[in-house]
């Protein structure tokens, strides 16, 4: 049986959390939409899973760094990467550049 690495599951970790968050901005969008005053809560949770997502996708640059190179599939590097996209644009984003 293949053990895997401490990355191959951030990497998964990474996923399921992007899925989360897509989920939670279509939800968003679609409670704004229908006029609902419960933004504060939506608002708070979205912080929440900004910062989350900093914390999944921020620690495993260490472990890039230090495994060898041709361990890593393009695959396993690929949330990280879609996350700090991510996570530039929603900083662009709150500070009023798009």
């Amino acid at each position: 049986m293949k053990r895997h690495s401490l990355l191959f599951y951030w990497s998964r970790i990474g996923l399921i959390l992007l899925l989360l968050v897509l989920v939670f901005c279509i939800f968003q969008i679609v409670i704004e939409a229908s006029g609902a005053g419960v933004y504060s809560i939506f608002y708070l949770i979205y912080f929440l899973m900004i910062w989350l997502s900093l914390l999944i996708f921020i620690l495993p640059l260490h472990f890039i760094l230090k495994v060898n190179q041709k361990d890593l599939t393009w695959l396993q590097t690929l949330p990280i990467f879609i996350g700090l996209a991510y996570l530039a644009f929603t900083i662009l984003n709150q500070a009023g550049f798009f």
